[in-house]
């Protein structure tokens, strides 16, 4: 194969209206995944289930949290023995629900009955990952973390399918597994390559109080004036320091020595000059920014390095 041809990405296809667009949440009933081993490319189910177990009962909450109206919703779990723990956990709500897995003999009737709304939840485990049709799906309440981008792609993509009797229609994902922290959103371009390595840039995320997944806000470099040494730092207010016209007076005692400057509230490693152990002190140009990223007067260097 010496050819890739590449199909347009899925923010094209939710701008041209052949996705709809969506909403992702992180659930608050979160599954511990750490130390949870890999098998098969994914995280191991049998050890996924015991961590599932541990918070059962609140994923109910989380659905009616993110999904008060209860639009159709697909629960995926990974076992069959908690998808039924699942289903009669939403009918004690009353909530309907249906289990669907591969032995299920009436699955047409159940479907039928979730297009038409009167089964508000379909609770499965491998069967909807793929080649399932149900447009009307508009929520995907995902307890199953997986770290598999292929099923990722597969789960989230039987609720972005656009349904024409419903044109405003917006998906709604719950995240239970914090999977946004380690594969692309639903809508982020992927670099598809013939070598079967899959590369995307990862956004810095976070949830905001609402519980929706949101994109961090940028945080601002400052520069900060810290002493002691490279084991331990510690700020310095900046309106405690002596004024220049206090230093030339000789009214303080100069500063301690090891006085550094450095950038971001955490001070290591990154120490840009050296206030201290350097005889040559700053240079000019140097003072001159450490003023202005400070905000202190113009010659306000000078004064401390004479002192």
């Amino acid at each position: 194969i010496t050819k890739l041809i590449l199909g347009p990405q899925p923010a094209e296809l939710m701008e041209d209206g052949s996705l709809c667009t969506y909403r992702m949440f992180c659930g608050k009933a979160l599954v511990n995944t750490d130390g949870v081993p890999k098998q098969g490319g994914d995280l191991a189910a049998k050890k996924l289930e015991e961590r599932i177990l541990e918070v059962e009962g609140d994923f109910v909450r989380d659905l009616q949290l993110f999904n008060p109206d209860l639009k159709p919703t697909l629960a995926v779990t990974v076992t069959v023995d908690h998808a039924r723990l699942l289903v009669e956990e939403y009918r004690k709500h009353n909530i309907s629900a249906e289990l669907v897995i591969g032995s299920t003999k009436n699955r047409d009737d159940i479907f039928d009955r979730f297009r038409t709304g009167k089964l508000k939840v379909i609770v499965s485990v491998a069967v909807v990952d793929e080649g399932l049709d149900l447009p009307e799906a508009t929520c995907l309440q995902l307890i199953r973390p997986t770290r598999s981008l292929r099923l990722w792609k597969q789960l989230i993509g039987r609720v972005l399918r656009i349904d024409e009797n419903n044109p405003d229609k917006v998906a709604l994902i719950i995240d239970h597994g914090n999977c946004w922290k380690y594969l692309p959103l639903p809508h982020k371009p992927i670099e598809w390559t013939l070598e079967g390595k899959v590369k995307f840039k990862p956004d810095s995320l976070t949830v905001d109080r609402s519980g929706l997944v949101v994109k961090a806000e940028e945080r601002q470099k400052r520069t900060t004036v810290v002493q002691g040494n490279r084991r331990h730092l510690e700020e310095l207010d900046i309106n405690g320091l002596p004024t220049p016209e206090q230093i030339r007076a000789k009214r303080v005692k100069g500063l301690r020595r090891n006085l550094f400057l450095v950038e971001e509230k955490k001070f290591n490693p990154n120490i840009l000059w050296p206030w201290a152990n350097n005889p040559e002190g700053l240079l000019p140009n140097e003072m001159r920014r450490v003023e202005s990223a400070l905000g202190l007067p113009p010659g306000f260097c000078e004064a401390r390095k004479a002192c």
